[in-house]
Formats: structure tokens, C-alpha cells, sequence
């Protein structure tokens, strides 16, 4: 597996004053600048494969970090909530009150009942 050097994590930064927007499975234009591959995390075995990124398992870790925040709110726009890793972050928030969730999706609320979802 190459190195990342601390630097790479370095410029990762959540700027004050500015909403901050996680993409937790990376995007179609990232660009692994030591592997020269896309930064995309899809199919099976998400946990590991985001260790392999530094800027995916940042983001994850803020990610966690800013839901355990007070008066945290999180707006979930078309997620189909199965990804466990995810959700167990998103149920910890919920369970422990530091969260209010707004969701976007077509099932509204229903997407979080698992016999209403859509097969994979």
C-alpha cells in the first residue's frame, strides 16, 4: 500500500464560518494523487477501502466528530441508509441527542424502515 505522508492529511481543513459538506464515499473527480485512481467508494467492504484514503477516512472522522457536537443538524439528501459504518455514526448522534436529522428522499422518513427499501 503506498505512504501518505502527514502532510497530505495537513490540507484537510473544515474552514470556520463555512458549512461543512463530507463526502464520505468520495467522487467521480478525485484523483488519488499517489495511485492515480479515482477516489470512489462503491460495492462491499467500505470501511476498509476508506482506510486506504486519507482524505475519505478525514472526512469520516470529522464526520463523526462534527455529530457529536450540540445542536448538530444533518440534512441526509438521497442516501439509502446501508451503509452500517455510516449509520452507526448517524444512530450514536440520534441516541445520544446531539443530532436533529432532515432527509431528503423520495420515501421521506421511510427509507429508514428496512422492509420498505428497494432490493440492492
Amino acid at each position: 500500500m503506498p505512504k501518505y505522508s502527514p502532510e497530505h492529511r495537513s490540507k484537510f481543513v473544515v474552514h470556520r464560518n463555512q458549512q461543512p459538506f463530507f463526502k464520505l464515499h468520495g467522487s467521480t473527480n478525485w484523483i488519488d494523487s499517489i495511485r492515480g485512481q479515482r477516489v470512489l467508494v462503491i460495492g462491499g467492504n467500505e470501511p476498509s477501502t476508506i482506510k486506504q484514503h486519507p482524505i475519505l477516512e478525514w472526512n469520516h472522522e470529522r464526520f463523526k466528530e462534527y455529530l457529536s457536537r450540540d445542536d448538530t443538524r444533518l440534512m441526509v439528501i438521497g442516501y439509502s441508509f446501508r451503509d452500517e459504518h455510516i449509520n452507526r455514526a448517524i444512530s450514536e448522534a440520534v441516541d445520544h441527542g446531539t443530532v436533529r436529522l432532515f432527509i431528503i428522499n423520495p420515501l421521506g422518513v421511510d427509507v429508514l424502515d428496512t422492509r420498505r427499501r428497494c432490493p440492492s
